[in-house]
């Protein structure tokens, strides 16, 4: 496994992880009484839209050339890193995290 397989294979695996972290979150707030609830499923929308937007950025990495790859890697790095702050702070939310 190359250098950009390792890092898709991490991204993706995280993606995974973080879908199943947000499926959690979605369970719990249905708990919620009906404002809290709303709210978070706000914040629960848009964690699936970063998500999704992260993994449109990895296939676009995935097929990029090895010389558009680097390019394209530095724009799923920040995707990364907003969707997890965007997690960290639903979590914290809902979760006490």
């Amino acid at each position: 496994m190359d250098k950009k397989d390792a890092y898709e294979a991490r991204i993706q695996a995280k993606l995974d992880e973080l879908k199943a972290d947000i499926e959690k979150m979605r369970a719990q707030a249905e708990g919620l009484e009906a404002e809290a609830r709303i709210k978070h499923h706000e914040d629960i929308e848009e964690l699936e839209s970063r998500r999704h937007a992260l993994e449109r950025k990895l296939r676009e990495a995935r097929d990029a050339g090895t010389d558009a790859w680097e390019t394209m890697r530095t724009g799923v790095d920040n995707a990364w890193a907003e969707l997890k702050r965007s997690w960290d702070e639903a979590a914290k939310r809902l979760l006490g995290r």
